[in-house]
């Protein structure tokens, strides 16, 4: 069976797409660090006026930030404040307190996501 040049490029293409995908999927080690050095964490909560927003990421010298944003939904209002933490475990942790204060405020916060 003779192949035509366009559709052997083709199928060269979709062999290149499924082992670029493969690769992805990986189920050992590398595929764990692909995924923290690309990977975060955020959460989001809101009331009719106000939004509050929490991030945690994985900056490009390995360390963990976590990122707090506030702001109206009025105005274009906002601030934001970077923290260093210790490891994904501790990011976690401040992101669960975050949530518990946004609760007990008055009018109390919904987490979106």
């Amino acid at each position: 069976m003779k192949t035509s040049g366009k559709n052997w490029e083709n199928k060269i293409a979709k062999a290149n797409l499924q082992s670029s995908s493969e690769s992805k999927k990986g189920t050992g080690k590398d595929s764990e660090v692909g995924f923290l050095a690309t990977g975060f964490i955020r959460a989001r909560w809101e009331t009719a006026q106000r939004w509050y927003e929490a991030e945690l990421v994985l900056d490009l010298l390995g360390d963990w930030v976590l990122m707090r944003r506030w702001g109206s939904k009025v105005s274009r209002r906002y601030g934001e404040l970077s923290h260093l933490v210790a490891g994904e475990a501790e990011g976690r942790q401040f992101i669960e307190r975050i949530h518990l204060v946004r609760l007990r405020r008055k009018p109390a916060y919904w987490r979106v996501y």
